[in-house]
């Protein structure tokens, strides 16, 4: 549920990307939420990992899952920031 809430804030941050006037703040936004998904479920799976024997199920997958699209989001923000010399 909540990496679905994350999918849902995110393309709505996308959709206001094409407004030129909040472009910067829509950037900026998204960057903030993708580190949030990045962070949050990396402090859950250490959480779980520390229990006890990992074991994947669902819960375990979409944590894994919004991590890493959320690390890729930002691997590609940083790659492109560098690149546009800014």
């Amino acid at each position: 549920m909540i990496p679905a809430v994350f999918g849902l804030i995110l393309l709505g941050l996308g959709a206001l990307l094409r407004r030129p006037e909040r472009a910067r703040f829509a950037s900026w936004a998204a960057l903030g939420v993708a580190l949030l998904g990045l962070l949050a479920p990396l402090g859950n799976l250490g959480r779980v990992l520390s229990a006890g024997p990992f074991v994947l199920n669902a819960a375990s997958f979409a944590n894994i899952a919004m991590a890493l699209i959320c690390g890729i989001y930002l691997a590609l923000w940083i790659w492109k920031r560098k690149s546009d010399g800014q």
